[in-house]
């Protein structure tokens, strides 16, 4: 019977003095994303308060956050947000669909430095536990593990690295 308290935080650069705070692409999803993780925290209805809000396996606390951020250029969505601070005018189309377009600039090297740590994480996984404590040369056993997958690329380092 206890409502939930829920903060979000934006940490945004502070405008000049009498300007109005402007928010970046990144800076708005980031706040849809956060938003979703409130949102989560405040619809839970739960027996056990363990299981409410963000205290739940980390692919469940994110699906809210993540569905909410994809809401964030749908077109009755981005008209009531984003605006010219001066006229009003909604974003222009053309502009919208630049930014769709440009939603998939980069994803190859994203999804290549993603794999490239998951591989990593599965190499060790890979070892018994004798195996794993006589690697010394943690770096070498890297890039050995990169190389049999040809994920061994200068120019696209892990996401992540061994501890």
């Amino acid at each position: 019977g206890t409502s939930p308290v829920v903060v979000n935080n934006l940490n945004v650069p502070r405008p000049a003095e009498g300007q109005p705070t402007l928010l970046t692409l990144d800076e708005v999803t980031t706040l849809f994303h956060e938003f979703g993780h409130a949102l989560h925290g405040l619809f839970a209805t739960v027996t056990y308060p363990h299981f409410a809000g963000t205290n739940v396996f980390r692919d469940f606390v994110e699906f809210p956050s993540q569905v909410n951020e994809m809401w964030i250029l749908w077109p009755e969505v981005l008209a009531s947000y984003a605006r010219h601070i001066d006229t009003d005018e909604p974003l222009p189309a053309e502009v919208t669909e630049k930014l769709h377009a440009s939603s998939a600039f980069n994803q190859g090297f994203a999804t290549s430095e993603y794999l490239a740590a998951a591989w990593i994480d599965q190499a060790w996984h890979s070892l018994g536990a004798e195996e794993a404590a006589a690697v010394t040369d943690v770096a070498g056993f890297e890039a050995s593990a990169l190389a049999d997958i040809g994920l061994d690329n200068p120019l696209v380092p892990t996401r992540y690295s061994s501890t």
